[in-house]
């Protein structure tokens, strides 16, 4: 017999991406002035990472996908780190 569930507390996708995408125009009025370039040496090469910093005790690693990055995952990056998260993006 299946359980009751609220609808909020299982969003379906529709929902999820409804949501998302209300947070992500919430939080385009944000500036990227936070955001921070850093070079990491390793042997060989040079790394260069996005830091957008945060108070939060939370870090997200992020590579990039084979395309790079899209405005839209760095608008994410800048939208986590406001909310306590902070975020490397490795380039």
């Amino acid at each position: 017999m299946p359980r009751f569930c609220h609808p909020l507390l299982m969003p379906r996708p529709a929902v999820l991406q409804i949501w998302l995408g209300m947070m992500l125009l919430l939080f385009t009025a944000i500036t990227v002035a936070g955001t921070v370039t850093r070079s990491i040496a390793a042997p060989g090469t040079e790394i260069s990472v996005d830091v957008h910093a945060a108070e939060g005790d939370t870090l997200v690693v992020w590579f990039p996908p084979e395309t790079g990055y899209q405005s839209a995952q760095r608008r994410t990056a800048t939208a986590l780190a406001a909310a306590g998260i902070e975020v490397w993006l490795v380039d």
